[in-house]
């Protein structure tokens, strides 16, 4: 159970979409484990929180949204603790927005009276929610432009951590400015007033690595849905009109997100119906790139979960996956349900066919060729199989030792060697070739390979294999590459690196580290952090 005084924890308005998301059900479990709460609620996605109490007060949170980052209470704690405090007994007092919504507009318009005239600050918050005209509105969005310029500076350009900051600070003068509008009965000012900040701060150029975009478009989704609910039909109607007209012009991102709040937040044939005729029109206005184009393949999945949504037919869905069968989303649509229906030569067919369209462009190849290879298995096709894995292991980019490790399973014996210096004369990565020397026990090959690369991470990764077999020749390598790494190390740090590797001498022969070490001091005797660390480390 949350202490009685946890809401003071909380700004305003968090609290206030804290008890929305606890109203609207986002609170999708919660387990209470002795001192412990650990709870999941619906977001932007659904993230975790875990409260500690002690004594009924909490003791320490942590919620995974990037909101509370930084250690500020996030709306998705204050639904959690919502939900913990439904438990309370019934005669303990419930939230002030269950009492304030049970009041009539004649009793409510009263009791402000009352209140501004009794309470000063009260007074200056009700006349600044009453002043948002739709003239002080165009005020409020010309804030809003004037907070992202200032923030550009002369270069046009929003750094970092000014990007953090001013969409920070431009998400919470939004969402109060939108609140207030909302609860003074404004709700078109109000979608507006979310969407020209969407706009504005998405149009911008700013490092958004932080994603601090994202938690604007967060909050605003929030607000969209309060609005569409208090909404009455024609204007929610105007609102799903609106988003669907302006998409194309909004900034790339920004325009998803009205199509993603068109297929989200409005709920109704209708508008499911609206939203397959949009998407029809962007899946023939589209130009598909050559290989895999993303934007394309989402419109196609939009169409397909529109028409489940709307009860097509199995037969429907089939006829347009058909139809647009040359793209690779689709196909593996097709692949995916011939396989489940037992159709195994039509979808090794389709298979072959995409293989054969996409052979230029490696990535796609490799795919339909991995999707072959299981084919071939599951069916028992041996002379396929092999052919397949010649393919894969030969032509394409990134074969694995897998892949090797079947061909060689299916090639006659005295055949292999030969295949296996052909794939060793191919442009594998390091890895995969020591891979294939050491599977194959040509450890004294593998010696030479990694010799070769001249590093010491390849010194590294194939140490214990060779060791046992190759001490000195071992040992060697690595006291010239120790040494030369000593050579270019200027700080603390890298010295410590350094030695750190020279520690992994003292197994060798001969103890090659002590005989390192002492030469090092001789040669670097005004290294005082490199002394150091060598007393440090038993040197």
């Amino acid at each position: 159970m949350a202490g009685g005084d946890w809401r003071e924890m909380f700004a305003p308005r968090i609290l206030h979409r804290g008890y929305e998301y606890y109203k609207d059900g986002m609170v999708r479990s919660v387990q209470d484990l002795g001192g412990l709460v650990w709870a999941r609620v619906l977001g932007g996605e659904l993230y975790s929180v875990e409260i500690a109490f002690e004594g009924g007060e909490v003791l320490a949170w942590r919620c995974g949204c990037p909101y509370a980052e930084d250690g500020t209470p996030c709306k998705h704690l204050a639904a959690v603790l919502y939900a913990l405090d439904a438990n309370k007994p019934a005669h303990e007092a419930e939230p002030i927005e269950d009492v304030v919504g049970s009041l009539d507009p004649p009793a409510a318009r009263a009791l402000l009276v009352r209140l501004a005239k009794s309470d000063g600050k009260a007074e200056e918050i009700i006349r600044s929610a009453a002043a948002l005209s739709i003239g002080e509105l165009e005020s409020v969005e010309k804030r809003i432009d004037e907070m992202l310029r200032r923030a550009a500076g002369r270069d046009g350009y929003i750094e970092y951590d000014a990007a953090w900051r001013v969409v920070d600070e431009l998400e919470r003068f939004v969402s109060d400015a939108a609140d207030r509008l909302l609860e003074s009965g404004r709700v078109w000012e109000s979608f507006q007033l979310c969407c020209h900040a969407l706009m504005a701060a998405f149009g911008c150029d700013m490092d958004d690595s932080s994603g601090c975009l994202g938690i604007l478009a967060d909050s605003c989704f929030d607000l969209w849905r309060r609005q569409i609910g208090a909404a009455p039909p024609e204007l929610e109607r105007e609102m799903f009109r609106w988003l669907g007209d302006n998409y194309s012009s909004a900034p790339e991102y920004c325009g998803e997100l009205f199509l993603e709040a068109r297929r989200v937040l409005f709920e109704g044939v209708e508008y499911t119906r609206d939203n397959l005729r949009q998407t029809d029109e962007m899946i023939s206005a589209h130009k598909p790139e050559p290989g895999r184009d993303f934007t394309f393949e989402e419109l196609l999945r939009r169409r397909i979960s529109l028409m489940e949504e709307l009860g097509a037919s199995g037969k429907e869905i089939e006829r347009f996956e058909e139809k647009y069968r040359e793209q690779p989303f689709m196909r593996e649509r097709i692949v995916g349900r011939l396989l489940k229906e037992g159709r195994f030569s039509e979808a090794e067919a389709l298979l072959v066919e995409g293989k054969t369209l996409s052979a230029p462009r490696y990535g796609l190849a490799d795919a339909y060729s991995e999707r072959l290879i299981g084919l071939y298995e599951r069916t028992g096709q041996a002379e396929k199989l092999r052919r397949e894995l010649m393919f894969r292991v030969f032509e394409c980019e990134r074969p694995e030792l897998e892949h090797i490790a079947k061909l060689k399973g299916l090639a006659a014996p005295a055949e292999w060697p030969e295949l296996r210096e052909r794939l060793l004369a191919c442009r594998l990565g390091s890895e995969l070739r020591g891979e294939l020397l050491a599977s194959e026990g040509l450890y004294e090959r593998l010696l030479e390979y990694v010799i070769s690369q001249n590093n010491l991470p390849a010194l590294d990764r194939w140490e214990a294999a060779l060791l046992p077999l190759y001490p000195r020749e071992l040992r060697d390598a690595y006291t010239a590459l120790i040494d030369e790494l000593m050579s270019s190390s200027f700080d603390r740090q890298a010295y410590a690196h350094t030695i750190a590797h020279l520690k992994r001498l003292c197994k060798y022969p001969g103890r090659p580290d002590a005989e390192l070490a002492e030469r090092w001091k001789k040669e670097y005797p005004r290294r005082t952090a490199m002394l150091d660390e060598l007393k440090k480390a038993g040197y």
